[in-house]
């Protein structure tokens, strides 16, 4: 019997099979100040940091312990650790066509680790020469390509 083989260059979208993070977290990143989080204007969107470069919890993480917990448990089990953001996406506001990485880095695999907190993962969709690519609504952690253009509506 042969066996298949997956091919993860041509890997865009990917539900995990993991457990939800917990749902207060939700509350807990809606007290956060605009001014705690980093602006990116690339993106038009914000990110709060959780995990630095140097796989050091930020003190805002540190006062989401169950977010810390979930990481520890269900991600970490299976990738390293490494830097961890929230993004935040103003409600009614648009991800214009971005790429999730230098162009330096468009020739390596470029997959990202992704929850929807709260929002459609449909209404996240790649550009293509055949036309817009949806991904499909779920609520479950999923791993994304960033390295393909990309555009996010948040419709929530």
């Amino acid at each position: 019997m042969r066996r298949s083989v997956l091919d993860f260059s041509k890997l865009l979208f990917l539900p995990i099979d993991i457990p939800n993070p917990p749902a207060e977290i939700a509350e807990k990143l809606d007290r956060i100040d605009y001014s705690e989080m980093i602006t990116d204007n690339y993106r038009n969107c914000y990110h709060i940091p959780m995990m630095t470069k140097d796989k050091k919890w930020t003190y805002i993480a540190k006062n989401i312990p169950e977010l810390i917990n979930w990481c520890e448990s269900y991600v970490f089990s299976w990738a390293k650790p490494s830097r961890i953001m929230i993004i935040t996406t103003p409600s009614g506001k648009t991800n214009p066509p971005h790429i999730d990485c230098s162009p330096d880095k468009f020739v390596t695999w470029q997959h990202k680790f992704r929850y929807v907190i709260r929002g459609n993962t449909n209404s996240l969709y790649y550009i293509s020469k055949q036309g817009n690519k949806y991904v499909p609504q779920i609520d479950k952690p999923f791993i994304m390509d960033g390295k393909w253009t990309n555009v996010m509506n948040n419709t929530h």
